[in-house]
């Protein structure tokens, strides 16, 4: 296997969220980098911790709506967030420690 077909073969997965009102959004597993950026924030806001996963993990949003995201309803974002963590085999208790 050369290098460009393993980069290929191991991108990271994506899959439909489906939103309360049934629309969806395309989520995607963290790479590496934004595992380590994640803990990074988690040690010093678990909130923005939080909404950094949902803007990682989304291609809808990018780090710009990271206020914007942190304003939404708490329910929604945990959510999606907890979605994303799953897709990318963490869970919350490991990013808190």
């Amino acid at each position: 296997m050369d290098k460009q077909a393993f980069f290929s073969a191991y991108a990271p997965k994506k899959e439909a969220y489906s939103l309360p009102d049934g629309g969806e959004i395309e989520i995607s597993e963290l790479t590496l980098k934004q595992r380590g950026r994640l803990h990074a924030s988690a040690k010093t806001d678990p909130i923005e911790a939080q909404a950094l996963v949902v803007c990682m993990g989304c291609a809808l949003f990018d780090d710009g709506d990271l206020e914007a995201v942190q304003g939404m309803p708490g329910d929604l974002i945990t959510d999606i967030a907890d979605a994303i963590l799953s897709l990318s085999g963490l869970n919350e208790d490991a990013e808190k420690n």
